[in-house]
């Protein structure tokens, strides 16, 4: 590759590449845009240690992930993903070249072997190749393979790229692989930023215009293409560049032609279309839409789906604008209250299945109940066969809604297990306290805790404490293993746990109206609960030896404290209260609450007032009067440089709140009372880190031929002084760049002989014929020794005088030639023999084949065969022992056969012989 594109291009060339790769990674399509922050790039000139890279892609990509396994910073760390580009021909699986173009191991990211891919160089299109196997690292697979989702063009993931005029997108599939992956724990590599980045200086224009239409069809067809100038109208070079090779059809490979490429005089393409060129179109940051409503309740009990969705259209972001950030789906938890049937929703998506073939039988499933350690399996539809002791994942996905497991209150979206928050809406921050109470402080909390210490007989139940109804956060646990049980019954005498003497297996146990966790750690038992409970429920010690101690605690609402007797003898009402406005102007909110006040004034439960005529407590505005006015300042804007000194910027402008959704921009003289923050600051003034500095190149040391190029390098540090030259044992840990390098002069080196000047030199022949006369093949030339003959014209001599003078480099000498297409299978016919008989009637005959386009006797010809045999007619045949008694006409008509003279017919001739005789 540094080679094809030359030491001096190939940084710009590859930063170009990683820019869209960039760009794919931010499409809203995705779910959640992906930041890629290049921190190294390595040029492999010479070979490494340990690293072997050949056309065999699944051998070279074992090494190079083996390899930059090693790598890492100054500081020990290392880069999260790597990739390797290489301008071979690869190939999956034989070191040869093929189709392959990129190779990369599945949900391997963040793995140190394994976060790796590789990727053939073919031009600005290797972005596509290399943003299709990052999806594969990030645990995608191709639309279509094992997944709902259509191979169709302009989906990144499609087993072949192609645009969809022009636009490439992920797919809703790719997308719910990717946010799968970033659930899983594998994926918090990525969520540290790195504490530097390569300083590499990205290509300020687009990659369009440092390379032009022409370049480009280059890359993708070789390098005697060019683009092509059939206008195949507007925007279609912008959704496909169509480019031409000599004695060729315009062709294309449906990927479109690069951002700012030159589309027709003064225009350019931008995303897809060609458009009038402006320097420079303004970026435009990416805004959400509006969300839509909620929809309707995916179940009607036991804890259904709502989703909503917003758009990145408002406006949609373009040019080098940024993506929305944020999710445009939303999610929220409904109908939560228990079905009347009580029946499990595992259960019943797995009895779904009891009416469909499984490998060519019935079965009868039910749902797998042992637990699934990996969060990522969580929320397949894992299922076992009733009386055989097999299970197996009947779908990729439970419906959603479903549990992610019986030991957690997490729930299934999309195949991912999330988090809700108290507002019943996922990946909310909102959360209960211990009371239950949503977004609540603990401050109506009682905690109760307790140890229980009593020795007791062996083998015999003791009472510990009872639980009430309402309590929640419950906790139990031994203080040290003991060979006793923690029990657990209802007041009515009726066992849950280690009862009538029998030991429970630890698990979940829905207990109570509540889901206890029972655990048993090497002796040592513990119960969990977050409550609330809906009954009384009794805690018992079964005794089996020494007793460590029980430790307990649990919480509970103050307010569901029992009502004394007493309060029955005063009378109640309801007690409205205004909270403190939301706001201090431009429009608050009071929120109202009420109270049941008993006639002393105090505050009791609720339950003491007539509920029938509790006042409604809608919010209320308040202070209404606009904000004083301010200056608002925009975040300062990104240094001007990254060390040795920089200056930012930031805008400073008058505004003013009039309500809580309207901020108006008003004049400064509005603000000219409050001191204004200063526009402008220093940044960056810490020198920027020791790094050589190479010189410009020399001269080539020799005129023609093969020669040298040197140049000086230095250590300096760049500092708000400017570069300043140090010494070079501050860059000792950096590579130094090379002083010396090879040259070559073109032009033919002069050899004297006898004071006469004779020039040689390597010419190349004009291409051969094409190695088939139809379909593909390949035209082939060659080097020829030559020498200046006389009027300039060249005599080709022995290849010994050109032993000394180089051959032009990267001169192909081998192409491609493709013709019209070869006949499939046809009929081949033979000559017709004579005929059988030479006289009367025969027959004559031919051979007839069905052949393939190189002779290859085959089956498969489209068209009807042709006839092998037909009938001939010789003269009417004569026996010499035939008298005239044996001659005689079979017909009354048969004097008109001479008449019309066709006696010589054999059946004319023979049905008619008296007639006929003396006629031919």
């Amino acid at each position: 590759m540094v080679a094809k594109h030359g030491q001096q291009n190939i940084t710009t060339y590859i930063l170009s590449i990683f820019n869209i790769v960039s760009k794919l990674f931010e499409d809203n399509s995705l779910g959640k845009p992906v930041e890629i922050l290049l921190v190294g790039l390595v040029l492999l000139e010479d070979n490494e240690p340990g690293l072997h890279i050949n056309n065999h892609a699944d051998y070279t990509l074992n090494s190079f992930c083996q390899w930059q396994s090693t790598l890492s910073d100054s500081t020990g760390r290392r880069h999260d993903h790597a990739i390797l580009l290489t301008g071979l021909d690869i190939c999956s699986y034989k070191n040869s070249p093929c189709d392959t173009l990129g190779f990369a191991p599945i949900n391997g990211m963040c793995n140190p072997l394994r976060s790796c891919i590789m990727s053939e160089d073919s031009g600005l299109a290797t972005a596509f190749t290399i943003t299709h196997e990052l999806g594969h690292n990030f645990g995608m697979f191709h639309d279509g393979e094992g997944n709902e989702c259509k191979s169709q063009g302009g989906n990144i993931m499609a087993p072949t790229l192609t645009g969809n005029k022009g636009i490439f997108q992920w797919s809703s599939c790719s997308r719910d692989y990717f946010l799968r992956f970033l659930n899983t724990v594998q994926s918090t590599c990525l969520s540290d930023r790195p504490d530097s980045i390569a300083e590499f200086k990205f290509p300020e224009k687009l990659p369009g215009e440092l390379y032009d239409a022409t370049t480009q069809c280059k890359w993708l067809f070789g390098n005697d293409a060019q683009a092509c100038l059939y206008d195949f109208g507007d925007n279609k070079m912008c959704q496909s560049l169509w480019c031409y090779r000599s004695n060729h059809m315009c062709e294309t490979k449906f990927l479109p032609a690069a951002e700012g490429t030159e589309c027709g005089l003064g225009m350019w393409c931008r995303q897809s279309r060609c458009e009038r060129k402006v320097f420079r179109n303004k970026d435009v940051n990416g805004g959400w839409s509006d969300w839509t409503s909620w929809t309707l309740c995916s179940r009607t009990c036991g804890g259904g789906i709502q989703e909503r969705s917003r758009k990145c259209n408002n406006p949609k972001p373009e040019y080098n604008g940024k993506p929305c950030l944020g999710d445009s789906q939303m999610y929220k938890l409904c109908n939560i209250q228990e079905c009347k049937d009580n029946k499990d929703y595992r259960q019943e998506q797995c009895e779904d299945y009891n009416r469909k073939l499984f490998r060519g039988w019935y079965y009868s499933w039910k749902k797998y109940k042992k637990y699934i350690q990996k969060v990522e399996d969580q929320c397949k539809l894992y299922c076992q066969a009733e009386d055989y002791n097999f299970f197996f994942a009947l779908n990729n996905k439970v419906k959603d809604g479903t549990l992610c497991s019986d030991y957690s209150d997490r729930r299934c979206i999309k195949g991912s297990c999330k988090d809700y928050g108290c507002d019943l809406v996922f990946d909310s921050e909102t959360h209960h306290d211990r009371c239950g109470v949503c977004q609540g402080d603990n401050s109506t909390c009682s905690l109760i805790t307790g140890v229980f210490n009593d020795q007791i007989r062996q083998n015999a139940y003791q009472h510990i404490i009872t639980l009430p109804i309402g309590a929640r956060k419950i906790k139990i646990e031994e203080t040290k293993p003991s060979s006793n049980y923690l029990v657990l019954r209802n007041k009515y005498g009726d066992y849950y746990i280690n009862g009538n003497r029998q030991i429970s297996t630890p698990g979940v146990y829905n207990i109570g109206g509540s889901r206890f966790q029972y655990e048993d750690t090497d002796q040592q038992e513990k119960l969990e609960s977050d409550g609330p409970l809906k009954e009384y429920i009794v805690l018992e010690m079964l005794s089996r030896g020494v007793n460590y101690g029980i430790k307990y605690e649990y919480s509970l609402d103050k307010r569901l404290s029992r009502i004394s007797m007493d309060e029955y003898q005063y009378s109640y009402r309801w007690n409205t209260i205004l909270s403190t406005c939301s706001h201090s102007c431009a429009g608050g909110i009071q929120n109202v609450s009420v109270e049941c006040m008993r006639s002393d004034n105090k505050v009791v439960n609720d339950l003491n007032c007539d509920d029938n005529i509790k006042p409604s407590t809608p919010p209320r505005q308040c202070s209404k009067s606009p904000c004083p006015a301010r200056w608002e300042t925009s975040n300062w804007g990104e240094c001007s440089k990254k060390c040795g000194g920089g200056k930012q910027k930031r805008t400073i402008r008058c505004w003013q709140k009039i309500s809580q959704d309207k901020d108006i921009k008003i004049k400064p003289r509005f603000c000219k009372h409050i001191p204004k923050q200063s526009k402008k600051r220093y940044c960056n003034q810490h020198d920027c880190k020791p790094r050589w500095m190479p010189a410009k190149w020399s001269q080539c040391s020799v005129t023609c031929g093969q020669g040298h190029k040197t140049r000086d390098v230095s250590c300096k540090k760049k500092t708000v002084q400017g570069n300043v030259e140090i010494s070079d044992t501050h860059c000792k840990d950096l590579a130094r760049p090379s002083q010396r390098k090879h040259c070559y002069r073109r032009g033919a080196c002069l050899l004297r002989l006898n004071e006469r000047v004779i020039s040689y030199q390597w010419l190349i022949t004009s291409w051969g014929k094409c190695s088939t006369t139809c379909d593909n093949g390949i035209k082939r030339r060659m080097y020829r020794c030559s020498r200046v003959a006389s009027r300039g014209h060249y005599r080709r001599v022995s290849d010994y005088y050109c032993q000394n003078v180089h051959k032009p480099r990267n001169t192909p000498l081998i192409t491609h030639c493709l013709l019209p297409p070869c006949q499939k299978s046809i009929w081949k016919t033979g000559p017709w023999t004579q005929c059988s008989v030479s006289c009367g009637e025969g027959m004559n005959l031919r051979t007839v084949r069905c052949v393939d386009n190189v002779g290859n006797t085959t089956n498969d010809c489209p068209l009807p065969k042709p006839d092998s045999k037909k009938n001939c007619q010789q003269s009417a045949c004569f026996s010499s022992s035939q008298g005239q008694s044996s001659c005689s006409d079979e017909f009354q008509w048969c004097h008109l056969v001479p008449v019309h003279k066709i006696c010589s017919h054999s059946y004319y001739g023979s049905k008619c012989c008296k007639s006929c005789r003396g006629h031919s």
